[in-house]
């Protein structure tokens, strides 16, 4: 079986985004200039998902997924708070709106990520750390 490289791993919003700055944004357009801005300043693990074709792309590789490793993925994110930001995303896009990832760990360089994405009037901000959780607000 192949395996990933942390930096190769898709962001899916099936996996869990370890050391990754999650945000809401209105639209693709604002959360392209999110993302450049973020590139900027040197940020190199940056990510856009927008609109309602990135759900069907969720969708098709969930499909794509091994069916031992997908019912293992939702039984471990059922009732958690990860299932919640999860499903937040999903009817973000939905409605049209767009999501920015940034790979950034707890400290100076997220608080950077996270001043960036306000500035862009991000909305749902989250850091996915190993263990928790965290809601940085809106």
């Amino acid at each position: 079986m192949p395996t990933t490289r942390r930096d190769e791993q898709l962001h899916d919003l099936e996996h869990y985004p370890v050391d990754h700055l999650v945000a809401i944004l209105r639209d693709g357009q604002e959360a392209e200039q999110a993302a450049q801005a973020l590139r900027d300043v040197g940020f190199d693990d940056v990510e856009v998902m927008a609109g309602p074709q990135a759900v069907a792309t969720i969708a098709a590789n969930e499909r794509k997924a091994n069916p031992l490793a997908r019912v293992w993925e939702r039984l471990s994110i059922q009732g958690s708070d990860e299932a919640d930001a999860r499903q937040e995303a999903l009817e973000a896009l939905r409605e049209g709106h767009a999501l920015v990832m940034v790979s950034a760990t707890a400290g100076a360089r997220m608080d950077q990520a996270e001043g960036i994405l306000k500035a862009h009037q991000a909305r749902a901000l989250r850091f996915f750390g190993r263990w928790t959780i965290t809601d940085l607000g809106s």
